[in-house]
C-alpha cells in the first residue's frame, strides 16, 4: 500500500497493523503525532487535515547562538544602490562571519 494512502486513511486497524509490520523488520518506536523534526516545528489538525511548518525555534537558536537576539528585521533586498565598502564596516570580529555563512541555507521560509 502506497504510504500516502496510508497517511490519508483514517482506518484504526489498518494503521495497527501496518506499525505491527514495520516493527517486526525495524527497530522502531511510535512517539505519538509528530511535533519537532530536523528544526522543524510541525502542527498538525486532524479536524481539517491541515499541517504547518514553522522553523522559528531553529531560527531563534541560531540568534541566540551568535548574540544576535536584539537585532532589528529588514527588508531584503536592500537598496540596490547601497554600496559597500570596508570603511561601513565596525571593526566586527572576523570570526563571527564564517560560522554564521553556514546557516542561512538550513533556514527556510516555510510559512
Amino acid at each position: 500500500m502506497p504510504i500516502l494512502r496510508l497517511l490519508d486513511n483514517n482506518n484504526d486497524e489498518l494503521l495497527k497493523s501496518t506499525k505491527e509490520a514495520l516493527s517486526v523488520r525495524f527497530e522502531m518506536t511510535d512517539m505519538g503525532q509528530l511535533k519537532y523534526f530536523l528544526g522543524m516545528e510541525i502542527d498538525q489538525d486532524p479536524r481539517t487535515g491541515n499541517v504547518s511548518v514553522r522553523q522559528t525555534k531553529f531560527a531563534k537558536d541560531i540568534l541566540e547562538k551568535f548574540s544576535m537576539e536584539m537585532s532589528n528585521p529588514v527588508k531584503t533586498p536592500q537598496d540596490p544602490g547601497l554600496k559597500l565598502t570596508k570603511a561601513m564596516c565596525e571593526g566586527g570580529d572576523p570570526w563571527h562571519t564564517v560560522p554564521v555563512s553556514r546557516y542561512p541555507n538550513r533556514l527556510t521560509r516555510t510559512g
